[in-house]
C-alpha cells in the first residue's frame, strides 16, 4: 500500500497538483481501508486486521467516519471468520455511523454481520430480530438477492430450533428469489438447506 499511495503522489506532483496534508492522510487512510477489505476476502485475515485498526487509529475526523464504519466492518468479519467472535464487537458501532448517514444499504449488511455474530454466540432470538431488520431494509432499498439471504439465515435458525415445516417453506421462498436474481452461488446455498431439512425429517432419499 505505501508503494501504490507513492505512486498516485507522484502522478499529483508531477500534474502540477498539490495536495493538503490532511487530504493526503485521508486519501491514504481509504485506501487502507479498501486494502483491509480485500485481504479479509483473499483469507489474509492477520493482515486485514492490521490495516483496519490503522485506519481506525487515523480516523479522527468527521470526513472519515464512512471509512471508519468500513473499517469496523472489516475487523468484525474477520473475528467471526477466526472464531474468535467475543472480539466482534465493532458492528454496533459502524451502524450508529451509517444510522446517521442514512445509507439504508451499508445498514443492512451491518445488521447481517450482527446476526451471524449473535447467532454463533447463541443468541438466537437476537439473531433473528437482526436478520429481519436486515430484510427489511433489503427490501426498502430493493435488495431482492440480499432480502431473500436475510430470510435464509433466518430459516437456518428456525430448522436448528427443531421447526422443520416452517424452516422448509422460508428455504422455498428465499429459493425462488435467488434463482429470480440468477445467482447461482446462493441457489446452491438454498438447495443445500432444503437437504438438511429433509435429512433431519429422515427423508434421506
Amino acid at each position: 500500500m505505501p508503494e501504490l499511495f507513492a505512486k498516485f503522489g507522484g502522478h499529483f506532483h508531477a500534474a502540477g497538483l498539490t495536495m493538503q496534508s490532511d487530504r493526503v492522510d485521508e486519501f491514504r487512510n481509504r485506501l487502507n481501508a479498501y486494502a483491509a477489505a480485500i485481504r479479509s476476502d483473499q483469507g489474509r485475515l492477520s493482515e486485514a486486521e492490521r490495516l483496519s485498526m490503522e485506519v481506525v487509529a487515523q480516523s479522527t475526523t468527521p470526513e472519515l467516519s464512512p471509512t471508519l464504519a468500513h473499517a469496523y466492518q472489516v475487523l468484525d468479519f474477520v473475528y467471526l471468520q477466526q472464531g474468535r467472535p467475543d472480539l466482534a464487537i465493532y458492528a454496533p458501532l459502524a451502524l450508529a455511523i451509517q444510522e446517521e448517514r442514512g445509507d439504508l444499504y451499508v445498514q443492512a449488511e451491518i445488521l447481517n454481520i450482527m446476526g451471524i455474530n449473535a447467532y454463533y454466540q447463541g443468541r438466537w432470538r437476537e439473531a433473528i430480530d437482526l436478520y429481519e431488520r436486515s430484510r427489511d431494509l433489503r427490501l426498502r432499498v430493493g435488495d431482492g438477492e440480499g432480502a431473500a439471504l436475510a430470510l435464509n439465515n433466518i430459516a437456518e435458525i428456525i430448522s436448528d430450533q427443531g421447526r422443520p415445516i416452517e424452516a422448509e417453506g422460508l428455504f422455498r421462498e428465499a429459493l425462488r428469489a435467488f434463482r429470480a436474481a440468477g445467482s447461482g452461488m446462493m441457489t446452491g446455498l438454498a438447495i443445500g438447506n432444503l437437504g438438511r431439512v429433509a435429512s433431519r425429517e429422515g427423508r434421506f432419499d
